[in-house]
């Protein structure tokens, strides 16, 4: 992941539709996750999007999704962490082997184009997404989604994320964020793209950022 894009795709879908507004944007049925959770995961090469480095020069896209059936040869399966977005809202989870046994040492969340993100201290850290919108044109309200992080991490945050690092005034840009535990210790770390192009008929063309992984600060 330190020089190849990486996309998330853990939210899976029931076949029963829906009409909640809260899932994310393009789900056709009724979200698998409501809450973070604890799952199995197939690692791949994506099969539509690619991904160029900053400036140029090609780079593998791979995709996260929930494993079925028999691990292909070519992935790598493990347990994660994830915590799914939901729209004008927010959720959170500790990541706690009690909670969730028997624990992971990855975290995913959905990606971030708006959206805020934030860790609390400690060796099983509060972590939780966060989108609130605004007006008709449903624009991140920040200063909404600043509150619910105050009235959610009480005792201050250690990691704080917010478009204006990852996005700033760009329309297409977006980010991935992920996280370590490396013997007790939680470490985040956000990796930028943008819409470079099409791949007919589905998939995107992305351009990574540079650099093209960031840890995580306290700035926002």
């Amino acid at each position: 992941m330190r020089t190849n894009l990486l996309i998330v795709a853990l939210q899976e879908t029931t076949s029963a539709p829906t009409t909640d507004t809260k899932i994310k944007s393009g789900l056709k049925a009724a979200p698998k996750y409501r809450d973070g959770v604890l799952v199995s995961c197939d690692i791949t090469v994506h099969p539509t999007d690619t991904a160029t480095a900053a400036g140029g020069g090609s780079r593998k896209a791979y995709i996260v999704t929930g494993a079925t059936g028999v691990a292909h040869k070519y992935s790598h399966r493990f347990n994660a962490y994830y915590l799914p977005f939901f729209n004008n809202d927010f959720r959170t989870m500790r990541l706690d082997p009690t909670q969730f046994p028997p624990g992971a040492d990855m975290f995913f969340t959905d990606s971030v184009n708006g959206c805020s993100f934030a860790a609390g201290p400690g060796a099983n850290p509060k972590v939780g997404h966060f989108n609130r919108t605004t007006g008709p044109q449903a624009l991140a309200d920040q200063n909404a989604m600043d509150h619910d992080i105050g009235m959610e991490f009480g005792g201050g945050t250690v990691v704080k994320l917010t478009k204006a690092t990852y996005k700033g005034t760009s329309i297409s840009k977006a980010a991935t964020v992920f996280g370590f535990n490396n013997n007790g210790a939680w470490t985040f770390y956000w990796q930028p793209r943008d819409v470079a192009g099409y791949n007919h008929p589905t998939g995107t063309k992305w351009e990574m950022g540079n650099p093209a992984i960031v840890q995580c600060d306290n700035n926002g």
